[in-house]
């Protein structure tokens, strides 16, 4: 099968297609939540994947040796969570999907999408967390 191909557990037919990575220009990005959610399971093994995702803060200097410029470029996730003690996957918003989180926090791995806005996404998370915490 090819890689950016799952089928679905319950028909076994393919169910998306990733045309790019972001999925933010293309409609042919048809996707689940559930599959989005073990794509994440499964990238989240990977110890590279789980640095970057995870990363706060990141910054380097660049220099323009044609022109003797230099500068800092700088990068901020846009994952508040990970300042709260979870650990990040993954965000966005598109048209189609609304706004998305996936993020860890102690054994819990939790998807929140087309949330109706981009701080409620957040406070998702954190209220399925909290009932999970109180219920299992």
């Amino acid at each position: 099968m090819p890689t950016d191909t799952f089928a679905d557990s319950e028909d076994d037919e393919p169910c998306h297609r990733f045309q790019n990575p972001s999925g933010l220009s293309l409609y042919k990005n048809i996707t689940k939540p559930e599959q989005i959610m073990l794509l994440a399971a499964v990238a989240y093994r990977n110890r590279t994947f789980r640095e970057i995702v995870s990363t706060k803060e990141y910054g380097i200097h660049v220099r323009n040796e044609r022109y003797g410029l230099e500068r800092r470029l700088a990068w901020r996730n846009t994952n508040k969570l990970l300042w709260k003690g979870w650990e990040g996957i993954k965000t966005g918003t598109t048209e189609n999907a609304g706004p998305c989180l996936i993020g860890k926090i102690d054994n819990y791995l939790i998807g929140v999408f087309n949330c109706g806005g981009h701080q409620k996404r957040f406070n998702e998370a954190i209220l399925i967390h909290e009932i999970l915490r109180k219920t299992i």
